[in-house]
């Protein structure tokens, strides 16, 4: 509940007071929080309403916090390796799922009274990520929108190398800026005009899929699935702590291979393969015994569609709905595609017993392995390539371009779009912003 309220929130946040701003508000939000949760660790009696009123203030910065990285961590890349940045905040959001499989493995096994540690220990994380925010750039691209391009300039020369051209982008900023079409998105019904409705469609809708291929089924009840095959009930906590393992180890490789493959080949090889190993799972339950005992083969196909979501769906649903959409309404598209994340995820999870009671594994498995079969047609028919593609600058195809009649925002230059910055003549010689 925390997570979606706060999911909703970051959209409008971001606009109006940064990204930075933020940022550093989602890692206030988790201290706080984390801090009321383990309040029983210095022997105070805690009641359950306190314990969930910080879950609910945690949950308040990790909805918001999922939403808007993604957005400044596209508004801060370079094109050239835009794709490898934003999958680092997977492999971090991995590193995070594996952490947390470890510290609750040791903690609620061997000191069970200090079952507040795991809770505490977000907080832990909380105090670097808020410093690092306060100390980091703010958005240019947020700081163009609002006609501030001088600061703009400063951000941008702090995160990119003498071979990035940050007069052509601050230009290309700018001009987004200046786009008779993009000055009124700032409320949420922008998302729904004809020239952003499309890719603000396709955006939510690749966040909710994220979650609707059944990753958080694997994540949540690996020991369910595990259960009742050869695997002792030793080996199936191991297996859980594997899941974790796979998901760190596989998600790197995403970071290797988006800039150079490019985003919609991951993704729809990545859905094929999610849905050859959900069909394999669905079997393994068969009562004929496709697989044997199929004890080790649902182990292994487990991880293996924990794999190929890594390399995809896991770190590139969100990513690329980041790079579909425009600055003015970025924030928004991501925190109304986390908001269907976090849906969707609650649907998934809290359906699955229900599901399999109902209708059997057999099935159930059946239904995640069309619903990513479907997500591989999505991506090839719907989302267009981002692969070095600068933020807002899609083909003509998919995004429409301002009003061709309008001359006050045409000149005679090289793109043929007015740029606000070009007004600024002498206060920004080239020098000064080149690297």
């Amino acid at each position: 509940m925390g997570s979606i309220f706060g999911s909703t929130m970051s959209g409008y946040a971001a606009d109006r007071y940064g990204r930075r701003i933020v940022c550093v508000g989602v890692g206030f939000f988790i201290l706080v929080g984390s801090a009321i949760s383990s309040l029983s660790l210095v022997q105070i009696k805690v009641p359950l309403l306190t314990l969930f009123i910080g879950r609910i203030i945690v949950g308040l910065g990790a909805g918001m916090g999922y939403s808007v990285v993604y957005t400044i961590s596209a508004e801060l890349s370079a094109p050239w390796c835009r794709g490898r940045i934003q999958t680092l905040v997977q492999v971090f959001t991995t590193l995070g799922i594996l952490t947390g499989y470890l510290i609750n493995w040791v903690v609620l096994l061997r000191y069970p009274s200090y079952w507040a540690a795991s809770l505490a220990f977000q907080g832990v994380i909380a105090i670097p990520f808020t410093a690092s925010a306060y100390l980091g750039p703010e958005s240019p691209r947020w700081l163009a929108l609002r006609g501030n391009f001088l600061e703009a300039t400063s951000n941008l020369q702090r995160v990119r190398t003498p071979e990035d051209d940050c007069w052509e982008e601050v230009r290309d900023m700018s001009i987004v800026a200046g786009e008779p079409t993009l000055k009124t998105a700032g409320s949420w019904s922008a998302l729904c005009t004809p020239q952003n409705r499309p890719m603000a469609t396709v955006g939510i809708l690749l966040n909710a899929i994220q979650t609707l291929s059944g990753i958080d089924v694997v994540t949540y009840y690996a020991p369910q699935i595990f259960a009742g095959t050869d695997v002792s009930f030793e080996r199936t906590l191991f297996y859980t702590v594997l899941v974790g393992i796979v998901y760190l180890a596989s998600t790197p490789l995403s970071t290797l291979t988006v800039d150079c493959l490019g985003r919609r080949i991951l993704l729809i090889s990545g859905s094929f393969g999610m849905t050859v190993c959900l069909i394999g799972l669905s079997l393994s339950f068969a009562p004929e015994r496709f697989f044997g005992e199929h004890g080790l083969a649902r182990v292994i196909l487990t991880m293996s569609f924990v794999c190929f979501y890594s390399i995809s769906w896991g770190p590139l649903g969100c990513a690329v709905a980041s790079e579909l959409v425009n600055t003015p309404i970025r924030a928004k598209v991501n925190a109304a595609g986390t908001v269907a994340n976090w849906i969707c995820d609650y649907l998934v999870v809290s359906t699955y017993l229900s599901l399999t009671a109902s209708v059997g594994n057999v099935v159930s498995f059946g239904i995640y392995a069309f619903v990513c079969s479907a997500s591989g047609v999505f991506v090839y028919t719907s989302v267009p390539e981002t692969n070095g593609v600068m933020l807002g600058e899609l083909p003509s195809s998919y995004i429409s371009r301002p009003v061709t009649g309008s001359s006050e925002f045409k000149d005679s230059t090289t793109s043929g779009f007015y740029s606000p910055i070009d007004a600024l003549g002498s206060q920004i010689p080239r020098s000064s912003i080149s690297m």
